[in-house]
């Protein structure tokens, strides 16, 4: 169930004269793009705004998306599917193939303009997927760049597989790249796929804003002593939302971590996660699992808000930057499994309470914390984190923090899912993976 509160561009203004175009790789027709037998060969150079591109599976090169902005007309690119609305096999020269084969880009798409709405349209996938997903984008260092020209914002992508060269080269990596000083709001991740990168996120520009990452999977990073490595690598960000995913451990200096001298990183909004196994790899725990990755920098993290999170084996280490500033950050109903509670230059100022724990409790204590060693889960081996029982009840949040990534309205539990509800489950963790630091 998706959430009424995603953002969905789809909804956006569109032109009348809207058409459809047909990609696929190894078309021998006219290559007009107005069918499968005629369709382009790859993404053309200049898409049109208000139109859609309808991508078979294949393998293709690199794109820039550039075309000029027109009000908030979206551009889509989206996978083959014969499933209604889309019925792409109703058009000539449909083989059910272009459907079921993956559409993957062996180099970079750098995005310099904004309102596209990316689509690798997945029949039989909706949350947390780790493989089979409709579009993978695989680059040496940097699959997806944000905002190398301008700010490019308002932009949506879904079901979309991103990896890069992995830990072998030894080159910095990062699956989505923001790499220049520009104002790149409202960009929405969704139920996508991240392996293989130094960082899966490296918004490193300093003024994002409103970035929301959610229902996507994350597979170990990689790290070494000359690139470390992080999930989430923060340079300079507010309001950035990261919520209903699943981390399967990291790699290097710590999972969400924020950096960059004098920057303030606010409101930064975690809730409703699954995160397991952390610390655990060869490249062990570094800073920690949230704060900063430079302890002798001067960043300020304010107004962290770490909400109804379900942390499984290892340590969740937070870290501070002795030269510069934590405030206002809320650690609430977070449930805590065979995962103890540690401070890496201190603990972020802050309230921490309604947390639930089975190991030691090195944080700040709260009135209402529950300490217990009950295993909680409905299936805690084959990594089905809903509660089995149900914890001590929770403290009242508001909307949007109201709801599990199931979609229950929360009424009680601690931890990622309200106990009673019920829903798609990854597969059992992988094998854990990385280099030493």
């Amino acid at each position: 169930m998706v959430l009424a509160t995603v953002t969905v561009f789809a909804s956006a203004s569109t032109p009348a004269f809207a058409a459809n175009h047909y990609v696929r790789a190894g078309a021998s027709g006219n290559g007009s793009g107005a069918d499968w037998t005629n369709a382009y060969t790859t993404l053309p150079s200049s898409l049109v705004r208000g139109d859609t591109y309808v991508v078979a599976g294949g393998s293709y090169g690199g794109h820039e998306f550039a075309d000029p902005v027109s009000g908030t007309a979206l551009i889509t690119i989206r996978k083959a599917s014969s499933a209604a609305p889309y019925s792409d096999n109703l058009i000539a020269g449909w083989n059910s193939t272009y459907e079921t084969t993956q559409a993957s880009w062996t180099s970079s798409w750098v995005f310099t303009q904004s309102y596209y709405l990316i689509d690798g349209i997945t029949p039989g996938k909706s949350k947390w997927p780790t493989s089979n997903l409709g579009f993978k984008i695989t680059d040496a260092d940097y699959p997806i760049q944000i905002g190398s020209v301008r700010a490019s914002s308002n932009n949506t992508f879904r079901n979309v597989e991103i990896t890069t060269a992995g830990p072998g080269p030894n080159t910095e990596q990062f699956g989505v790249f923001e790499s220049d000083n520009f104002a790149s709001i409202n960009n929405t991740w969704s139920y996508c796929y991240f392996h293989g990168s130094q960082n899966a996120f490296h918004p490193a520009g300093g003024n994002i804003s409103n970035w929301i990452i959610e229902y996507s999977y994350f597979d170990v990073n990689w790290s070494s002593s000359l690139h470390h490595g992080e999930q989430f690598s923060i340079w300079g960000a507010s309001n950035l939302i990261i919520r209903y995913n699943y981390f399967n451990g990291y790699a290097g200096t710590g999972l969400i971590m924020a950096g960059g001298d004098g920057v303030t990183e606010n409101n930064i909004q975690v809730y409703g996660n699954v995160l397991f196994n952390l610390g655990l790899n060869p490249a062990g725990e570094g800073n920690g699992a949230f704060g900063t990755m430079d302890s002798g920098g001067s960043t300020h993290l304010t107004n962290w808000k770490i909400y109804n999170n379900t942390f499984v084996n290892g340590d969740v280490m937070t870290s501070i930057p002795s030269g510069g500033s934590t405030s206002g950050w809320q650690v609430y109903n977070n449930l805590f499994y065979n995962a103890t509670t540690d401070m890496f230059n201190g603990t972020p100022s802050g309230t921490y309470d309604y947390n639930y724990s089975s190991a030691s409790w090195n944080w700040p204590a709260g009135a209402h914390d529950q300490v217990s060693s009950a295993n909680p889960f409905v299936n805690l081996a084959s990594g089905d984190y809903h509660l089995a029982n149900d914890t001590d009840t929770w403290t009242t949040l508001p909307a949007p923090y109201n709801v599990d990534p199931d979609g229950v309205p929360r009424t009680s539990s601690r931890g990622a899912f309200q106990f009673g509800g019920g829903g798609l489950q990854p597969g059992a963790p992988t094998q854990l993976s990385g280099v030493a630091k």
